[in-house]
């Protein structure tokens, strides 16, 4: 029973140069990210008190409503990455959404 695996099609230039905007625009956005989460744990630790560590921040970010706002930009962030990485093209939904 041998089954023939599903050959993979190399990808179009078309394709590949996605795949690189897709890139680029999910590193400028952990830049974002990570000092968007610096300046506001710096408020919130002005308002509410010290983070004691990082998997407090961590916690924080994923159940306070203080952080809610950060959501749809990491689910932004982990989409543009599964698309990346994946050859399924849904990552090319999400830049005319983007843009």
């Amino acid at each position: 029973m041998n089954e023939k695996k599903p050959r993979r099609r190399k990808p179009t230039a078309e394709a590949m140069a996605l795949r690189t905007q897709l890139s680029g625009l999910r590193e400028a956005l952990l830049q974002l990210h990570k000092a968007l989460v610096e300046s506001e744990r710096a408020s919130y630790e002005q308002t509410m008190g010290s983070v004691p560590s990082a998997n407090h921040l961590l916690k924080l970010l994923t159940d306070d409503p203080w952080f809610a706002w950060f959501h749809p930009l990491s689910l932004l962030i982990v989409g543009l990455l599964s698309g990346v990485l994946s050859n399924t093209g849904t990552a090319a939904v999400l830049i005319p959404v983007v843009i």
